[in-house]
């Protein structure tokens, strides 16, 4: 019954505010993938580097290491992600309690059958854990797909210009950088709950 109540309750919050929980997420996601395409498409001195350095990763063949590439490259997508994902957090934080009492949304939700320390406790989860994890899911997916065009890209050159990167594709480190990335929220989301506790309690009492 619990259970269900949690579920409820978390449903709620995300039909809210799934502007920020679900649409902006994919919307920046969209532009990490389109916006390069366009880039390396449009300006051939863009793919000449990525002919030359196909060429430079085939001659090194297995000697290259490629863990710390892959932890850059989940660095490179994650940290925008992750630091636009902060100030969203501020956001819903400061508002999440504020708005339901501004449009009296919370006299409904009070007659709902969830009590309300789980009210509050659902929008402390989702402010504080919930939407980083969304915003580093988005940039999971940015990184796969990325990830997949130079699988395509590999395929290319190995049929058409006889460059050979398929060593590149036993070197799993992709994994581990993002496993780490991931991990990495939880030690931040600790080091900043004082910080989102006091945006809540504002939320809560604040008059504007």
């Amino acid at each position: 019954m619990l259970k269900n109540k949690l579920l409820y309750t978390a449903k709620k919050e995300f039909w809210e505010y799934k502007n920020i929980l679900f649409i902006l997420p994919v919307v920046l996601a969209s532009l990490f993938i389109l916006l390069p395409i366009i880039s390396v498409v449009t300006h051939d001195y863009a793919m000449d580097r990525i002919f030359k350095l196909a060429q430079h990763v085939s001659a090194q063949g297995t000697h290259l290491n490629f863990s710390n590439f892959y932890s850059a490259a989940a660095s490179f997508f994650a940290a925008p992600l992750l630091a636009i994902s902060f100030f969203v957090q501020l956001f819903y934080l400061i508002s999440c309690m504020y708005d339901e009492r501004r449009d009296l949304s919370i006299m409904f939700w009070r007659s709902m059958p969830v009590a309300d320390i789980w009210q509050v406790a659902m929008k402390f989860l989702v402010g504080v854990l919930v939407i980083p994890v969304i915003f580093m899911l988005s940039a999971t997916a940015v990184y796969l797909v990325f990830y997949t065009i130079a699988l395509i890209g590999s395929v290319i050159f190995a049929v058409g210009y006889d460059i050979s990167l398929w060593h590149v594709w036993f070197d799993f480190g992709f994994i581990k950088a993002i496993a780490n990335a991931f991990y990495m929220i939880l030690p931040t989301v600790l080091w900043l709950l004082p910080l989102f506790a006091w945006l809540l309690l504002a939320s809560a009492f604040a008059k504007k």
